[in-house]
């Protein structure tokens, strides 16, 4: 490990912390930030600062993202251009983090890579080929949603359809490429597979919070996190991910879960 235990420990609760003041807009997230500057300015480990001032910047764009969104609600638009927007508005932290890569001349794989079925994910009490775990995943997820989206009718998904494959598209795309593109890809560079996939994951739930998620189920997202992390990581690429989201969000679009 790049980095000691402590300031690893540390910089996760601050990150997560902010995450949570920020999205509920409590005052003492602006207390948070404040102290990253000190904690970048007072540390001489070029890994320590530089994973401080990824958090410091991803805090800053989910000021500017909530701002955004604020905004959005005055607009006299549908619903569902809100939510396409909303989500679009990801592009906030992708391009922010994207700039602060370059400032520090360090690169970002993006996992763009074909994707590894070979390997194995080892699970707590069985080890598992990745094809399997990915088909599993599929099977789950057609599983979980078909009796919702039954219930619902032909009518409402016809209805529904082209925002359930726009906001599918969008919302995955952008949130692998924020989540396990760019964070995961630098997290596990900087610390272990074990932090980043945590801290990722987390941070990857608990970030439904700022578009109105009760934190129950916006921890529960935190599991998905963890398998598309597990995939990507594993696979050494971030299109599967970005497939098993993208039929995921379907899911929950046609149940009704979004609109």
């Amino acid at each position: 490990m790049l980095l000691n235990q402590p300031f690893l420990f540390i910089s996760a609760i601050l990150f997560l912390l902010g995450i949570i003041m920020i999205s509920y807009k409590w005052w003492l997230a602006y207390l948070l930030i404040t102290l990253f500057p000190f904690l970048i300015f007072s540390r001489k480990n070029q890994n320590f600062h530089f994973l401080l001032s990824i958090i410091l910047t991803f805090l800053c764009c989910l000021f500017l993202f909530q701002i955004v969104n604020i905004k959005l609600m005055d607009l006299d638009i549908s619903r569902e251009v809100r939510i396409l927007l909303n989500r679009l508005s990801l592009f906030i932290f992708i391009f922010g983090l994207y700039i602060l890569h370059l400032f520090h001349k360090k690169k970002i794989s993006f996992f763009q890579n074909k994707p590894n079925w070979n390997n194995q994910i080892k699970l707590p009490f069985h080890t598992i080929k990745l094809l399997k775990f990915f088909i599993i995943g599929l099977l789950l997820t057609t599983v979980i949603f078909t009796p919702f989206i039954a219930q619902q009718g032909t009518s409402y998904i016809k209805s529904i359809l082209l925002f359930c494959i726009l906001f599918s598209l969008i919302n995955s795309i952008c949130e692998e490429l924020l989540w396990r593109g760019i964070l995961l890809s630098t997290l596990s560079k900087l610390t272990t597979d074990r932090y980043a996939i945590g801290l990722t994951s987390l941070g990857f739930g608990l970030l439904h919070l700022s578009i109105g998620i009760p934190f129950s189920i916006s921890l529960l997202f935190s599991i998905g996190g963890v398998v598309y992390a597990l995939i990507v990581l594993k696979t050494n690429s971030i299109y599967p991910a970005i497939l098993l989201h993208f039929l995921m969000n379907i899911g929950m679009v046609l149940s009704g879960w979004i609109l």
